[in-house]
């Protein structure tokens, strides 16, 4: 299993030159109708584009996967060892889960191994003789680079531009979606449960007294918002309560939290691009690229132009913004995740919930 080089030479620069030539001048607005009409086929992701990179992704296309649970494609994923060992996105995985080959075999999928800071998921599946990809033995990463992600197809799922190397991205801090107070007895108190927020769709009530926060005693509002504010968008905390002198365990998964004064424009704008992956923030080093990805194709490796894996996409953050995991990290990574010391105790909990969609639990 050796290290990709790259052999995409004279020949097919030619070809993605005339390509791009070709698109600017369909793309000029002083040739009328004809040429007007042509524009979408030369957009960057549109097949005809597309098409130009099928040799670079020719020799990794056999390496990507489906990743499907709960009857849908959740994912894609990398196959990194032939005995069946398959990296993903862990947080938008749920419930039962299988993999998909490009033969078309489908077979169930263990997860043995979650590493939270880069949200990745280590499959198992019973097979052998795959084909695994060969992560580049060096990463020469600029602004300005192509990026070129395969799929399910010949042609690449999508073509991008490097816009940042390498940036660290802090970690967003979870919220709840309630209202709180101190009661002159020393208790906190729910005032208020926001709509769609995890506190309402876990059960919480206004009245609820809140004693407990993830095993910890809870003696203020101050000391419930902070520790609430130590866990990260969708995790699952276990509240303990008391309502009407019952003593309640609640279990409710945490939303993001983003400034109050952009939200709008923000949401608006990042919408624009089509659907954004549930966790896409507090990752310590990704490379920053504006491929156009679907939530359910992160999980699979991000190629240059030679052809050489240099990273895995793991986030669509944004209209012209995803997330790559360099290879050297993932590298990394590997052997942990393989072995079964980050396997999950109770996997469903570690998995996000359909219906938490994290930039709707704002207050």
């Amino acid at each position: 299993m050796g290290t990709q080089t790259g052999h995409y030479t004279s020949p097919f620069r030619r070809l993605l030159q005339s390509c791009l030539l070709l698109a600017g001048l369909c793309l000029c607005p002083t040739l009328g109708s004809a040429e007007e009409a042509l524009r979408p086929a030369f957009y960057k992701n549109a097949p005809a584009f597309r098409s130009a990179f099928s040799r670079v992704v020719a020799d990794v296309n056999t390496s990507v996967v489906r990743v499907i649970s709960d009857e849908r494609q959740r994912a894609l994923g990398t196959i990194v060892d032939a005995s069946g060992y398959i990296l993903t996105k862990a947080s938008e995985l749920r419930g039962d889960i299988e993999v998909e080959l490009r033969n078309g075999k489908t077979y169930a999928a263990d997860l043995v191994g979650i590493e939270e800071d880069y949200d990745l998921a280590m499959l198992k599946i019973t097979a052998d003789n795959l084909s695994a990809v060969s992560w580049a033995a060096e990463e020469t990463i600029e602004a300005g680079q192509w990026f070129v992600s395969p799929g399910m197809d010949d042609s690449p799922s999508s073509i991008g531009v490097v816009s940042v190397p390498l940036r660290k991205l802090p970690p967003a801090r979870g919220i709840l979606g309630i209202g709180i107070e101190n009661t002159p007895d020393g208790t906190t108190q729910i005032t208020t449960i926001y709509p769609n927020s995890g506190a309402e769709r876990a059960g919480l009530r206004v009245g609820d007294v809140v004693s407990r926060v993830a095993g910890k005693s809870i003696r203020s509002a101050d000391a419930l918002a902070t520790e609430i504010g130590s866990h990260r968008p969708g995790e699952i905390i276990d509240l303990e309560v008391t309502r009407n002198e019952k003593s309640l365990t609640i279990r409710a998964r945490l939303g993001q939290a983003e400034p109050r004064m952009l939200f709008d424009r923000q949401r608006f704008q990042n919408r624009m691009g089509g659907k954004l992956s549930r966790r896409r923030t507090g990752f310590p080093t990704v490379i920053q690229h504006d491929s156009v990805l679907d939530p359910q194709e992160c999980g699979g490796p991000v190629l240059d132009i030679s052809g050489n894996v240099i990273g895995l996409n793991i986030a669509r953050a944004g209209r012209i913004e995803s997330y790559s995991v360099p290879a050297s990290i993932v590298l990394s990574l590997l052997d942990d995740l393989k072995s079964g010391k980050l396997r999950p105790e109770t996997p469903d909990e570690q998995l996000v919930s359909e219906k938490a969609d994290p930039i709707d639990d704002v207050k």
